[in-house]
């Protein structure tokens, strides 16, 4: 029991050091939106605490699962959370979404409440998803990742359209509401045949390694510090 909890630990450990330096990496990337959401996160001590104690629990969840093929599946798991947080306000910023438009689409997705807490809420939720999600190629092998970014294309299909469905029905647009509704039942079915081929694939030999590597102790005890950089 104890040295299961020690491994566990291990692997815990390496996975946060990890993600400090795929966040680093990020704020560099040539990818102009991981870059965004990583530099965001180590703009302040409070984003950077608030996203440190988010995905330590995510991590944790992974860890201290019974052996490889429960923690592989659990880093899916992960990325599929991460995919669905992440989704409303990739939305709103790759269809530009602004001013009445985007009053529109809170109080039709999450309902009539305080439009300008909702929408802090779902940037912070974009930016601690955003950032764990970038993490997750640190976590697997290279099918798995091939699968989640299946996924998450396919998703983005369906959770676009559905949106834009519902913006349809609340104006009255019978004939393209039932349009969509035909497209949506294709797309939702693509998502759940990504999801189950993700899910199903097993655990890869890239997967086993690339857990094996992370329990490897380096012989330090890492905590999640906020790294220093020089913003441009």
């Amino acid at each position: 029991m104890l040295a299961r909890a020690h491994n566990s630990e291990t692997l815990r450990n390496r996975m946060l050091e990890c993600s400090v330096l795929r966040i680093e990496e990020a704020v560099n990337s040539a990818d102009h939106h991981a870059s965004v959401a990583a530099y965001r996160v180590l703009e302040t001590a409070k984003a950077w605490h608030d996203w440190e104690a988010s995905h330590n629990q995510l991590v944790s969840h992974i860890a201290t699962q019974r052996n490889a093929a429960q923690q592989s599946l659990a880093v899916k798991r992960m990325a599929l959370s991460m995919i669905h947080l992440k989704a409303p306000f990739e939305y709103l910023r790759d269809f530009a979404v602004r001013g009445g438009a985007r009053q529109r689409f809170f109080s039709t997705l999450f309902g009539s409440h305080d439009y300008a807490r909702a929408v802090v809420r779902e940037h912070r939720n974009y930016l601690s998803a955003m950032c764990s999600y970038l993490c997750v190629d640190r976590f697997c092998g290279g099918g798995s990742l091939q699968y989640i970014r299946d996924y998450e294309r396919r998703y983005a299909n369906y959770w676009n359209l559905q949106v834009q469905a519902r913006e349809r029905e609340s104006r009255g647009e019978t004939m393209l509401v039932e349009v969509d509704t035909d497209v949506l039942q294709s797309l939702h079915a693509e998502v759940k045949e990504a999801r189950d081929q993700l899910l199903d694939a097993g655990l890869s030999a890239a997967d086993r390694y690339t857990l094996e590597e992370l329990r490897r102790p380096t012989g330090d005890t890492v905590r999640l510090s906020r790294p220093r950089f020089a913003p441009d």
